[in-house]
């Protein structure tokens, strides 16, 4: 079996991104490309796509869904953790709706971008009110990786749903666990898709 890592970021790129995440605990970037669109790689190439903590940092959690059941063969597999917000740094954000991802879906991400870096910088990193529009605006700048919607173990599950839904049931939820302060989903293509 071959396993092929895809980030957004070369090995370069991340340590310079995120000089506090030491150099050995990288792994090695197969592909650079991004997790909402994988563009580089063909439809139905791939048995599997592992997303640990990924979807959360997804400005369009539905494209991002569609193209990994895109590159994955019939009866493919994808793998997602994501993280339970009342369990982590994001529990003071407000849960996210159904209505934006769609409207993410539909609309493009570009409408809400600002509102999740100023959520991000007041609510997580605390920035007090006065400082935390200046420090979004740097955090978008630089195009800083932050959880730009949060689920809780129910909301994760209604989401997942209701995506199935959306794209004519592409896929099926095989599996949903709570796990701790994540969930584990396991999404089947269906051989039709």
């Amino acid at each position: 079996m071959t396993v092929t890592y895809v980030d957004r970021l070369s090995n370069e790129g991340l340590r310079e991104h995120y000089p506090e995440i030491p150099g050995p605990r990288l792994v090695t970037v197969d592909i650079v490309d991004e997790a909402e669109s994988l563009d580089s790689i063909p439809d139905a190439s791939r048995d599997f796509v592992i997303a640990n903590h990924v979807l959360e940092h997804c400005e369009n959690p539905i494209r991002a869904i569609s193209s990994w059941i895109r590159v994955i063969r019939n009866e493919g597999v994808v793998f997602l953790a994501v993280p339970n917000m009342k369990l982590t740094f994001d529990r003071h954000r407000h849960l996210t709706t159904w209505l934006h991802f769609v409207r993410d879906w539909e609309d493009g991400p570009a409408w809400s971008r600002k509102s999740h870096y100023l959520d991000w910088a007041g609510l997580v990193e605390k920035h007090p009110p006065s400082g935390a529009p200046s420090h979004a605006v740097r955090l978008m700048e630089a195009n800083y990786s932050i959880h730009f919607h949060v689920w809780t173990i129910p909301s994760l599950k209604r989401f997942l749903d209701k995506t199935s839904f959306l794209l004519a049931k592409t896929f099926s939820v095989l599996q949903y666990v709570p796990n701790g302060d994540e969930a584990l989903a396991v999404l089947g293509k269906r051989r039709d898709a």
